[in-house]
């Protein structure tokens, strides 16, 4: 019997978030299957871009979460 695989159980592979027994047979079926490595490859490729991206908040946005911050302080005190 052949076992469908989601996108959300390639991204827990990616990720190492199963248990042995479902990595092992999301990696058997990679082997076989290869609409589910080109698919896997797509999702490895997002992860990488994703992790180079990094945020930087504007300077407003800073000032803006101190305010808060001070505001909040004063308030407790």
């Amino acid at each position: 019997m052949t076992k469908t695989f989601t996108e959300n159980d390639l991204l827990r592979f990616i990720y190492n978030d199963l248990s042995k027994v479902q990595h092992d047979e999301i990696q058997s079926a990679i082997f076989t299957d290869g609409a589910l490595q080109e698919k896997l490859v797509e999702l490895q490729n997002t992860k990488l871009r994703l992790d180079k991206i990094v945020y930087k908040p504007s300077r407003k946005t800073i000032n803006s979460i101190l305010a808060y911050s001070a505001a909040y302080e004063e308030e407790s005190v």
